[in-house]
């Protein structure tokens, strides 16, 4: 089993991938714990559940709504996570996620 790093605590399994255009991939991830975000916010990921080599993707999920934490990856040739995340990475695997992170958010309570 993998062990959390200090800036990635969250464990995470990979419930399924699906391949959304021929470069971007979105994984659906299973937390066990309460994972607090809010829409536009990122997380780090361990590339490999190492300390060494972290890389930051944003949150595609809907926070409170959706089933699933979800990240949506686009492939790019030289990036370590992305060819990760997308070439390696495959169902029942485990992530190491960061807190959320990033103030570029919506209000809670937006005036109509």
């Amino acid at each position: 089993m993998t062990m959390p790093t200090s800036q990635c605590p969250w464990r995470m399994q990979v419930h399924h991938i699906h391949q959304e255009t021929p470069d971007v991939w979105t994984l659906s991830l299973l937390c066990h714990d309460y994972y607090p975000y809010r829409a536009g916010q990122y997380a780090l990921v361990s590339v490999r559940n190492s300390a060494e080599t972290l890389r930051a993707y944003t949150l595609s999920s809907t926070p409170g709504v959706s089933e699933y934490i979800t990240l949506t990856v686009r492939r790019i040739d030289e990036g370590t996570g992305s060819q990760w995340l997308t070439r390696e990475v495959k169902r029942g695997d485990y992530l190491w996620l960061s807190d959320a992170m990033g103030e570029f958010t919506c209000d809670d309570k937006a005036e109509r």
